[in-house]
């Protein structure tokens, strides 16, 4: 067992004196901190830029609330418009593979007049608010790759 424990392991003992140094030290170093801590607090000068932060906080909270609706409501269109009908949409490009794949004219043709057709088709789009809208494939690519600053500009003053 000595041999186990301390014969094959000399390390042992200075990790006994290591643990019991350094929580001796740290517990010091706790006590120092907090009382370091009060004394900041007590610092007129933490008082007023503690006072100063609450007040830019409660006035910039509005607006930051505000714009997290805005961004959730844009991601759940976004996804809505990704989701339902893009994807799906986009997957479909096989056909462009079998017209350069053709070997006749009017084979190219024909897969051709294919892809426009169902580019042309009409899709739904149900929005998280329950609104729908229709959309033609160039549209729904529009609407997806449409960047929002573009979409919904600033009002004036705003940024």
């Amino acid at each position: 067992m000595w041999d186990e424990a301390w014969g094959q392991r000399p390390w042992k003992t200075f990790q006994e004196q290591w643990k019991t140094r350094s929580s001796a030290f740290l517990n010091n170093a706790k006590s120092t901190s907090a009382t370091s801590e009060k004394d900041v607090e007590k610092n007129p000068d933490y008082a007023a830029l503690k006072q100063a932060y609450e007040k830019a906080y409660q006035d910039s909270k509005a607006r930051a609330d505000e714009a997290r609706r805005k961004l959730d409501d844009s991601v759940a269109r976004l996804l809505a418009v990704q989701i339902g009908v893009y994807r799906p949409a986009r997957l479909c490009e096989c056909p462009y593979l079998r017209i350069r794949n053709s070997t006749s004219a009017s084979a190219k043709a024909s897969k051709q007049r294919e892809i426009n057709e169902y580019k042309n088709q009409q899709a739904t789009v149900e929005f998280p608010d329950g609104s729908k809208k229709k959309f033609n494939f160039p549209q729904l690519d529009e609407t997806y790759n449409e960047n929002p600053r573009r979409a919904h500009p600033a009002k004036p003053g705003t940024g």
